[in-house]
């Protein structure tokens, strides 16, 4: 039996502002975000082999940190209990920029007098009165931060021309050097050294800084990465450097018992 979907019931949980983003929200097309929503979710209930289903999803309006449209949040329940996904306009196209099922919207907190506000995956906002705001604290985001949020931030683009001058240019070599990597078996693995509480997130960072000490050395000093062996890469297990490391960014992350929040992960680990 084919599974299907059928929404019968999208509500508009924002209501369209008199500020100054109308007509950024008129470029964003209602029908192809619910389309996408439709066939995203339907492609997940056939993936999983979930008859058909009647589901019912809250829609609520995201935009980008410049304030304009972006696309919908839809919050619903699914299988195993609520789920959210997050379409966008990407350069004119429409994209299920985010799908997690069984999880709760990070926007479902958010008040109706306030905005949504995507920045890129797992990155979310809120515009409340004339400042962003943390999503769970509802604290004020400082200037410094938002800058640094913005240079990776998804922007509205309609896909039309913006008047960017497109020039064609030609470069001469006299050779080329291939720089070859070999493949990883084994990626580091590298665990808490004690002393420290709640610190999966800097172990996580140390990981991640760990993976690319390999290309630029020095990132963890003293740590060599690892070894090349019959052809393939494996990384070294951890050392006192590694814990060293990873000690500096616990503490760069204000790590605490309540842990180390998204926006001190990703300060600390810059």
């Amino acid at each position: 039996m084919k599974k299907f979907l059928a929404i019968f019931g999208m509500l508009i949980a924002f209501v369209l502002s008199a500020m100054g983003s109308v007509a950024a929200f008129a470029e964003v097309s209602l029908e192809e975000c619910d389309r996408c929503f439709q066939t995203t979710v339907n492609g997940f209930l056939e993936s999983n082999e979930v008859e058909g289903n009647v589901i019912s999803a809250l829609r609520k309006d995201v935009y980008d940190i410049n304030l304009q449209h972006l696309g919908y949040v839809y919050e619903c329940e699914i299988v195993d209990g609520e789920s959210y996904e997050i379409i966008i306009c990407d350069n004119g196209n429409y994209i299920a920029q985010e799908f997690v099922p069984g999880t709760q919207s990070p926007y479902a907190g958010v008040d109706e007098e306030d905005r949504c506000v995507y920045i890129n995956s797992m990155t979310y906002l809120k515009h409340s009165g004339d400042c962003f705001c943390d999503i769970e604290t509802s604290l004020e985001i400082p200037e410094e931060i938002l800058d640094a949020l913005s240079e990776n931030a998804i922007l509205y683009s309609d896909g039309y021309d913006t008047g960017v001058e497109r020039v064609t240019l030609t470069v001469n070599y006299h050779d080329i050097t291939t720089c070859h990597q070999s493949l990883s078996r084994r990626i580091p693995r590298y665990t808490s050294p004690g002393g420290i509480v709640n610190a999966c997130a800097a172990v996580a960072g140390c990981n991640i800084i760990g993976f690319y000490d390999r290309y630029y050395e020095y990132l963890i000093p003293n740590h060599t990465a690892g070894i090349l062996s019959y052809g393939y890469y494996l990384y070294n297990l951890a050392d006192g450097y590694v814990f060293d490391a990873m000690r500096d960014l616990y503490y760069k992350m204000n790590g605490s018992e309540a842990g180390i929040t998204e926006t001190n992960f990703k300060n600390g680990i810059v």
